[in-house]
């Protein structure tokens, strides 16, 4: 996608992955459905609605983060058509940060 596959799903920067159990304690994500391969384990039933672990949204590192930096705003306007845009963005915001910081 030449936009950078920002917001695929309608979600803003600010949107965080929640997820839930069901009643077999089968952890389900509620916020896309989007079935990307990613589950939840637990060694013993745990309690609908328990927090098991929470991140500050000042802790997550996003794609439109990426998408921010300089080298992020260039591919943006580019005709560069990337095979993994979600995951080129947030390299691209590691080694940034890595070398403003």
């Amino acid at each position: 996608k030449k936009d950078g596959g920002a917001s695929d799903m309608g979600q803003s920067a600010d949107s965080v992955a929640m997820m839930s159990l069901d009643n077999n304690n089968d952890a389900t994500a509620i916020d896309d459905g989007s079935n990307e391969m990613r589950s939840v384990h637990a060694t013993s039933p745990i309690p609908p609605q328990t927090v098991c672990v929470s991140i500050p949204k000042s802790c997550l590192i996003t794609v439109e983060m990426g998408q921010q930096t300089p080298i992020g705003k260039s591919i943006l306007h580019s005709d560069v058509e990337l095979d993994a845009p979600k995951h080129i963005f947030l390299m691209i915001y590691l080694l940034w940060d890595r070398k403003v910081n």
